[in-house]
């Protein structure tokens, strides 16, 4: 998910505009989101190093008190699972946020 946020804040993307549009849209019709706080971790860091501190700060601020947006809280269980991924897959370079997939799939958030 961290790869869709980049393009939304940074205006030298080439998918800047794509992406502004499609939350745009997404706003308009008040669909909710689900990101996990791992998953807003990396985006921010992410959008600090790359871009600075006042597009990071801002893009907290938009996702974070949007009223659709649900923060979903990672466990420790969350944790060893996505260490596990990230143990098993050696062909892969998963982050946290990347093999957190089961996040939604824990039955506490309908996603779907």
């Amino acid at each position: 998910m961290t790869p869709h946020f980049f393009p939304l804040v940074n205006v030298k993307d080439a998918f800047h505009t794509q992406a502004q549009a499609v939350f745009k849209r997404l706003a308009r019709k008040e669909t909710e989101y689900f990101p996990s706080n791992f998953v807003l971790a990396e985006a921010h860091a992410l959008i600090l190093n790359r871009i600075g501190r006042n597009p990071a700060v801002h893009f907290i601020e938009a996702i974070k008190f949007r009223s659709v947006t649900t923060i979903i809280r990672v466990t420790p269980e969350d944790e060893s699972r996505a260490e596990e991924i990230i143990f098993k897959y050696t062909d892969k370079d998963f982050s946290y946020p990347v093999s957190e997939w089961y996040v939604y799939t824990r039955g506490d958030v309908n996603t779907f």
